[in-house]
C-alpha cells in the first residue's frame, strides 16, 4: 500500500511552482521592458520667409508711380511726363511728406491735378463730377462719400446738380517771397506682393537774396505741422548762377546726401497703383 504525501511535500512544491512563476513573469518584463518604442522626432518649426522688396523693371509701372508722387506734391499732372527720377519744381506741398494726408488735402490735391474744360462767362472751368471723383479713386484707391467744396480766399468749387460738374472760380490772390526749388532723385523702385514703394531723395534750393542769383542747398528741412511752417537745415553746398537749375541737380552721384523718402502704393484689382503713405527712411 502507498503512503500519502506528507504535508511538508506539498509546501516544497508549491513554493517551487511559486518560485518558478516569479521568476516567469520576472522574465517576460525584462524582455518586453527591453524592446522600448522610440520617441516620435520633433518636428522642426516650420521657418517663415522673410518677404524681400524686388526691383520693379516694369516702365509703364514706373512712370505711372513717379508721375502720381508728382501729382500729390507738386500738382504735376503732364501726361507727357516721362522722366522718371531727376524731378525739379518750384511748387512742392513740403507738409506732404510730414503727416498723413486728410481727406480735404486729398480733395485739394485732384481738384489741382484734374483738366478743368474752358472756361465759360462766371467761372474759370468746369469738370464732370465722374471725372474729378474717377480721379481721386485713382489717386487715393477711394471713393468720395460727399460732393467737394471748397470755399478758400483765391479759390472756390462748388457742385452743381443740375449739370453734374464742379464750377471753379479763381482771382484776387497773387503769389510773393522768394523762388523755392526742389532737387529730387527717384533712386529705387520696389514690390512686394500687391504693394509698391518709391525711395525719393530731396534737396531743398533756397535763394539768399530777391537776386535769384545766390543760392544756398540744403539737405533737409524741419517742418512745424501746428503751425505749418518750415525751416530749412544742413547745408549741403552754396552756389551762384542766374538759374540755378543749371548748375545743380540730385542725381546717382549724390542723392545719398540727402533726406529720403519712402512712398507706399498699393495695387487694385484694376492693376491701379493708388497712394497709401510716405515716411522719412533717412
Amino acid at each position: 500500500m502507498e503512503e500519502k504525501p506528507t504535508n511538508k511535500s506539498l509546501v516544497v512544491l508549491c513554493t517551487v511552482l511559486i518560485i518558478i512563476i516569479i521568476a516567469l513573469v520576472g522574465f517576460i518584463g525584462f524582455t518586453l521592458g527591453s524592446k522600448t518604442t522610440p520617441l516620435p522626432k520633433a518636428e522642426k518649426p516650420t521657418e517663415e520667409k522673410e518677404e524681400v522688396e524686388t526691383e520693379i523693371t516694369d516702365i509703364a509701372v514706373i512712370k505711372e508711380l513717379s508721375r502720381k508722387i508728382n501729382m500729390i506734391l507738386a500738382s504735376d499732372n503732364s501726361t507727357d511726363y516721362t522722366e522718371s527720377k531727376a524731378w525739379s519744381n518750384s511748387i512742392f506741398e513740403y507738409k506732404y511728406l510730414k503727416q498723413p494726408l486728410t481727406t480735404e488735402e486729398k480733395e485739394k490735391i485732384a481738384t489741382s491735378v484734374v483738366e478743368w474744360e474752358t472756361p465759360t462767362a462766371g467761372n474759370s472751368g468746369t469738370v464732370p463730377e465722374n471725372v474729378l471723383h474717377g480721379l481721386y479713386k485713382e489717386l487715393f484707391g477711394e471713393e468720395i462719400s460727399t460732393n467737394i467744396e471748397i470755399l478758400g480766399k483765391c479759390e472756390q468749387i462748388k457742385y452743381d446738380a443740375a449739370t453734374q460738374k464742379y464750377i471753379r472760380t479763381t482771382g484776387g490772390c497773387g503769389g510773393t517771397g522768394y523762388y523755392t526749388s526742389i532737387r529730387s532723385y527717384k533712386s529705387k523702385y520696389t514690390q512686394i506682393n500687391d504693394e509698391a514703394y518709391v525711395y525719393m531723395s530731396v534737396a531743398h534750393v533756397q535763394p539768399n537774396d530777391y537776386s535769384q542769383i545766390n543760392f544756398t542747398v540744403y539737405k533737409d528741412y524741419d517742418f512745424d505741422v501746428a503751425t505749418y511752417q518750415n525751416s530749412f537745415k544742413n547745408i549741403y553746398k552754396t552756389l551762384s548762377s542766374s538759374y540755378e537749375g543749371e548748375i545743380f541737380k540730385v542725381d546717382s552721384t549724390n542723392y545719398q546726401d540727402f533726406s529720403e523718402y519712402k512712398f507706399t502704393f498699393k495695387k487694385a484689382t484694376n492693376n491701379n497703383y493708388y497712394f497709401v503713405s510716405v515716411e522719412q527712411t533717412k
